[in-house]
């Protein structure tokens, strides 16, 4: 069974990097991945039932920062 990696960064450049430096776990059945620009939709995904095994997100982003995200996620659990 594939695991679930969860990127979340507010440049579309380093999302695209991360789905292509994945792509052979991917590609493999390893894992499979999920990406976020927008760490606020993260949280609706995550309130809505979504489970993730491995989450990778930038610290400095606009709506809200990655360690507000990661508080965020850990009172939901």
């Amino acid at each position: 069974m594939s695991k679930l990696v969860v990127f979340v960064d507010d440049s579309g450049t380093v999302l695209m990097s991360a789905e292509m430096a994945t792509e052979e776990l991917v590609n493999s059945g390893a894992i499979e991945i999920k990406t976020y620009s927008n760490p606020l939709e993260l949280l609706s995904d995550v309130k809505n039932g979504l489970v993730y095994d491995l989450l990778i997100t930038d610290i400095n982003m606009p709506k809200m920062n990655g360690l507000d995200l990661v508080r965020e996620l850990k009172l939901l659990a």
